[in-house]
């Protein structure tokens, strides 16, 4: 297959260089790969193996901030730890697309409210999680998931 288109010699320019490269479908198809390398965030998302779903983990405390952004909503809660200190615990949430649609708004939490979350702890043991449910200071309870969540008894 000729990749060269032949061009008469104008005036300055070479016989060699009268030679250009036409492109062709290798070399459309190296630009596609290429560029698919290079999207990668585009594409890639990170794992839940950091957080132990096989416990729920119920912690209450002062809500210190609440970021509703993509891909991830969080928050973090003061927790008392029993010792006379305070845990900083940071939960992770799903994106404020799926939270609205469990009754969320970007107003829910503020810094200063007193909540009580569940979450699904991290496998390492420092203090944060997977939200999985929180009981909001109007008594109201959100949930993760709230066909399959079955509060515990007292919450």
């Amino acid at each position: 297959m000729n990749t060269h288109l032949p061009v008469s010699p104008g005036a300055g320019m070479s016989a060699r260089r009268a030679l250009r490269p036409i492109p062709g479908r290798k070399a459309t198809a190296a630009f596609a790969v290429v560029a698919a390398l290079f999207s990668t965030p585009a594409y890639v998302h990170h794992s839940g193996a950091m957080f132990d779903a096989s416990k729920d983990v119920k912690i209450s405390g002062t809500v210190m901030e609440f970021h509703w952004t993509n891909p991830h909503s969080s928050f973090k809660l003061s927790v008392p730890d029993g010792r006379g200190s305070q845990a900083i615990w940071s939960v992770e949430m799903g994106g404020p697309n799926n939270l609205i649609h469990e009754g969320w708004k970007r107003t829910t939490l503020k810094p200063g409210d007193k909540v009580t979350a569940t979450v699904h702890p991290l496998k390492d043991g420092t203090p944060g999680g997977q939200y999985v449910a929180i009981r909001l200071p109007d008594g109201r309870t959100l949930t993760s998931n709230p066909e399959d969540y079955k509060p515990t008894r007292g919450y």
